[in-house]
């Protein structure tokens, strides 16, 4: 268990953390399972369906829509791996990372951090490596605090 001194009197922190590409890890065990994707920092997307159902009743020209609490974020990333001493390791641990089918902790140098399942992997190869591309769909999780 980890604990922390906080002090009233302590003046707050003013910088900003600056991240460089994508960065991917099993939240179980952040430390040993981090991996850092430094290429491929502007092909990402966002898509939110806020889920709303259209209900079309009689005597009404257009239908109704009705929305609950659910919301499904879906993330398009692409990150490139280049050629080199790594270039193996890196493919194998971000395909790892897509077949473990569990909860992971995505982040980005767009300010994106969220827990999610990966799901879509595909390899592309290129002259100069490859980029993998998949889908990242945020998933809820219980905080469990000590």
């Amino acid at each position: 268990m980890t604990h922390y001194t906080f002090y009233s009197d302590s003046d707050p922190a003013t910088t900003r953390l600056e991240l460089e590409g994508a960065w991917i890890h099993d939240p179980a065990d952040p430390a040993g399972t981090v991996r850092h994707y430094r290429f491929g920092k502007a092909t990402r997307d966002t898509k939110i369906d806020i889920g709303g159902t259209s209900l079309t009743f009689a005597g009404r020209r257009f239908p109704v829509v009705e929305y609950g609490e659910h919301q499904d974020d879906q993330y398009g990333i692409r990150v490139q791996i280049p050629d080199g001493d790594t270039y193996r390791a890196e493919l194998d641990d971000l395909r790892a990372f897509a077949e473990a089918k569990t909860t992971l902790v995505f982040r980005d140098n767009r300010g994106r951090q969220m827990h999610g399942t990966m799901s879509g992997y595909a390899v592309d190869d290129q002259p100069w490596g490859a980029e993998v591309s998949f889908t990242f769909t945020r998933v809820s999780i219980e905080q469990v605090t000590a």
